[in-house]
């Protein structure tokens, strides 16, 4: 231990003649310099450090305004979807994503909860105004597959399915074209075909389901079921007039 300031003394003028010989033999404090650059270099660093965390914080914040726009945008437009749905078809659904981009455009499937098993499909291009869905062929479909009536026979389907793309994604047979008919020769065979329509109709039981369940006459087709919300009297009706149109054109 240092006993007095005698010590701290002769320590302090060995320091210094110790800084005075380096002086001597180098031309400089070779220490003293080297204590600069190591200085400069630990705040040049720190330096770098600090802007690094900027950056990396702005480019966090950004990530995060664009995925709270982004889900705001998806929330938007799914209830967008899934209410324009619900006003036409008086049902509940429920969408999931297939595909889609970070506005929420892309490829969905729904789901009903009145029939679990059925799955729609659908597209949606907000740039364009565009909603593409299959509802009405997919129960068209569902139910007619599943229709027990000798009358059955007499319906010719016809069955395609749409390839969609939206931007680099390309969704095969995704939308479902379902439609039938049945050919006849004349006014007593178009209004047995329309019975038979109605038959399945009230079996599906969705009138605002349209059907697009068609009577061929003369290379014409007559659709019964043209407006949703039909009774059995005005598709009645609405076969006739079709009919007698095509007529008049003789």
């Amino acid at each position: 231990m240092l006993k007095d300031n005698n010590d701290w003394k002769e320590i302090e003028d060995f320091t210094q003649k110790e800084r005075l010989d380096r002086i001597e033999k180098y031309g400089f404090d070779i220490y003293n310099q080297f204590e600069r650059k190591t200085s400069k270099e630990t705040l040049k660093k720190r330096k770098n450090i600090k802007k690094v965390v900027i950056i990396i914080s702005i480019i966090l914040i950004i990530i995060l305004i664009l995925s709270c726009w982004a889900n705001f945008i998806q929330m938007k437009y799914k209830l967008a979807r899934i209410n324009n749905l619900k006003s036409i078809y008086l049902m509940d659904f429920e969408e999931k994503i297939v595909k889609s981009d970070i506005t929420g455009n892309g490829f969905f499937i729904y789901k009903m909860r009145e029939i679990p098993e059925l799955e729609i499909h659908a597209i949606s291009k907000k740039e364009d105004d565009t909603f593409i869905q299959d509802v009405e062929a997919r129960m068209y479909q569902y139910f007619f597959e599943k229709w027990n009536s000798p009358n059955k026979s007499k319906f010719i389907v016809e069955e395609n399915y749409e390839d969609c793309t939206y931007g680099w994604h390309t969704q095969k047979n995704w939308i479902l074209e379902f439609e039938t008919y049945i050919e006849v020769n004349s006014y007593e065979e178009m209004i047995d075909a329309t019975e038979m329509i109605i038959e399945f109709i009230d079996y599906m039981s969705y009138p605002q389901i349209i059907v697009k369940s068609y009577i061929k006459y003369k290379n014409q087709f007559i659709l019964p079921h043209n407006v949703s919300i039909q009774n059995d009297d005005e598709i009645r009706q609405s076969a006739k007039i079709q009919f007698w149109k095509i007529e008049e054109k003789k």
